[in-house]
């Protein structure tokens, strides 16, 4: 691969840039290629704000719910549920379960939203 990146070819590698799975080689391409041209060093700098957000959101979640989340009855419950193997009563507590868990979801990810769009339209 030619050491002097296109910007398709980073905006191809900046997920893997930022969560650090490229090779060494790669990254110090990418990294020479963002530090001259803006538009993908800019790119990188927001796709980095949304991963880092969304990682505070998916903690946030699991913190808050870890027990339900990672109830083994609950997983195997929702196996079952999904294979339509639950009776009523088991089947109607995990539609209670999932509705939570959407709900906080929705609740924390509702804010998240709106701070990312405020924060493109800013520009």
């Amino acid at each position: 691969m030619n050491k002097n990146l296109t910007c398709n070819q980073v905006m191809s590698l900046l997920n893997f840039f930022i969560s650090g799975e490229l090779n060494n080689k790669l990254r110090e391409y990418v990294e020479a290629h963002i530090s001259k041209c803006s538009r993908c060093r800019k790119k990188a700098e927001e796709l980095k704000f949304v991963l880092l957000k969304y990682q505070n959101i998916k903690e946030d979640i699991m913190n808050e719910h870890k027990e339900s989340i990672l109830n083994s009855a609950f997983i195997d419950n929702l196996s079952a549920y999904v294979d339509k193997e639950l009776d009523a009563d088991d089947n109607i507590k995990i539609k209670i379960a999932i509705l939570i868990l959407y709900h906080h979801a929705a609740k924390i990810c509702t804010p998240f939203h709106t701070s990312i769009r405020r924060h493109f339209q800013q520009e």
